[in-house]
């Protein structure tokens, strides 16, 4: 499961009347759907959707070609096979397997055991199928409908192509360049491999090289960000060649690749019209690549206060927009924490906060820097960022975290930030209360906002959402930390 041209890809169960090598099904009698094979019979089961599938779920079977019919995948890895009598096994040797055929009328199958004297799969009674012999027709249920896997489609903003490689054969078969799996456009030449129980594909072997290319990608227009996954068969085979057909790919080549899979990030630029991507591995240089991630945008997703923290792998280009603006802390002064809002591009692994009430809940779309050479860092911001999940503690060194929740700052309890995230560090000799909140507010400023944080000492009034009130009317305030009816 992944997306490609920006659009997420999930699956839905369609009723088919015929089958096909490469693709995957679904076989259901009686609001039963077959699963995996136990007890020397083929298991069913009710539970199943018809839509938001994965493909990886455990009803699912993948067909690839044999002679004079199709090898049964479940969705384990291994193979359905009948060598004697009605006993079902699995096995994840190739060799010797059952071939079946697929016999269609009236909407239904007849599932037949062609090595096996044309044995049919048949319900015993007791939601469970086994291979009988062709004179017991009449005797056990076996119109099965059958139900391919076909692609839903989300559009997601800002993402290029998402490519996760789950469709790819089973390379236990030899199934070797091969341009038969579904994966929507991509193509081989020489030596590629999928990747035995799915993930990944590899390119080329000891005496041969290997290359796969990604489709046209029309929706590429400006430059972009590529991100993959990438690793070696061993130390010594640690070279990838990444080439653009309409567009550049920095760097062209990724060497010293290690034998665990690492992330890379690749920029894309100098994009014409049809843009596609070749990778390449030379002979006796096998390379694993999988996640291939091409992208314009980051989604950030507004909390229902119509604020969030981030910090990006990438430069991002944070003028203000109907969508959204963006903070940093600059400085504190007394009770009042100042945001200043930023009004153009920021380096990577900038921490800043994102607001906007009227998106509040939505997940609003920051444009990548990919040029970002010279763009610098923002002086004096007090906000700081984890681009992994980080333990962060209440109080570390001479400061005092906190984190942004409900559309407040509050300490941090000593644990894990997400990934991503940004949180506010304040030099605690700073603080005039021992457990101080911060209370964002709307400042009347055009440059940003204010957050201002109760004082048990100072005797200043503020209102409820933070505002420093000089002539307080009947009604509740926060004066010295505490709620007060005036």
């Amino acid at each position: 499961m992944g997306n490609i041209g920006g659009k997420a890809i999930t699956y839905k169960l369609t009723k088919v009347t015929s089958v096909s090598s490469g693709n995957k099904y679904v076989f259901e009698r009686n609001g039963r759907v077959l699963t995996t094979v136990s007890s020397s019979a083929i298991q069913t089961t009710d539970q199943y959707s018809m839509t938001g599938l994965s493909g990886n779920e455990s009803y699912i079977w993948q067909l690839s070609s044999a002679s004079g019919g199709y090898y049964m995948k479940m969705s384990d890895g291994e193979y359905l096979k009948n060598t004697s009598s009605t006993t079902m096994t699995s096995v994840n040797n190739p060799d010797n397997l059952s071939i079946w055929t697929f016999s269609f009328s009236d909407g239904v199958a007849l599932i037949q055991n062609k090595n096996n004297n044309n044995r049919f799969l048949g319900d015993n009674g007791s939601d469970a199928y086994k291979a009988y012999l062709k004179s017991d027709l009449s005797t056990y249920g076996n119109d099965i409908t059958v139900y391919k896997l076909e692609k839903e489609i989300i559009i997601i903003p800002g993402v290029i192509m998402h490519e996760t490689f789950t469709d790819v054969p089973d390379a236990t078969l030899g199934l070797v360049n091969t341009n038969s799996f579904d994966n929507d456009g991509w193509t081989m030449d020489d030596d590629v491999f999928g990747v035995a129980g799915g993930g990944g594909v590899r390119l080329a072997k000891q005496k041969g090289p290997g290359s796969i290319t990604t489709p046209v990608l029309p929706a590429m227009t400006t430059d972009a960000i590529m991100t993959i996954n990438v690793k070696g068969w061993d130390a010594d085979e640690k070279t990838l060649s990444v080439v653009g057909e309409n567009c550049t790919v920095t760097p062209s080549v990724l060497d010293d690749i290690p034998s665990t899979y690492t992330n890379y990030t690749l920029k894309i630029t100098d994009v014409g019209e049809n843009p596609r991507i070749t990778f390449s591995a030379a002979s006796d240089c096998r390379i694993y690549l999988d996640d291939v991630k091409i992208i314009t945008h980051v989604g950030v997703k507004l909390a229902a206060s119509g604020y969030a923290t981030y910090c990006s792998p990438f430069a991002l280009d944070l003028t203000p927009t109907d969508d959204y603006a963006a903070y940093a802390v600059s400085s504190t002064s007394g009770s009042v924490v100042n945001f200043s809002k930023i009004m153009g591009k920021v380096a990577k692994e900038t921490p800043f906060v994102l607001y906007n009430p009227e998106k509040a809940g939505e997940t609003v779309y920051l444009p990548i820097v990919v040029d970002d050479e010279g763009i610098a860092s923002i002086d004096g911001n007090m906000l700081r960022g984890t681009l992994e999940p980080t333990y962060v503690e209440t109080v570390s060194g001479d400061y005092t975290n906190f984190g942004l929740s409900g559309g407040k700052f509050v300490k941090i309890k000593s644990g894990t930030v997400k990934a991503n995230k940004a949180y506010l560090s304040v030099l605690t000799s700073s603080l005039s209360a021992a457990d101080a909140r911060f209370d964002v507010a709307i400042g009347e400023e055009t440059d940003g906002v204010r957050a201002t944080m109760p004082s048990q000492h100072s005797g200043q009034v503020f209102d409820l959402q933070g505002r420093c009130v000089k002539q307080p009317t009947k009604g509740l305030y926060i004066i010295d930390g505490k709620k007060i009816v005036k």
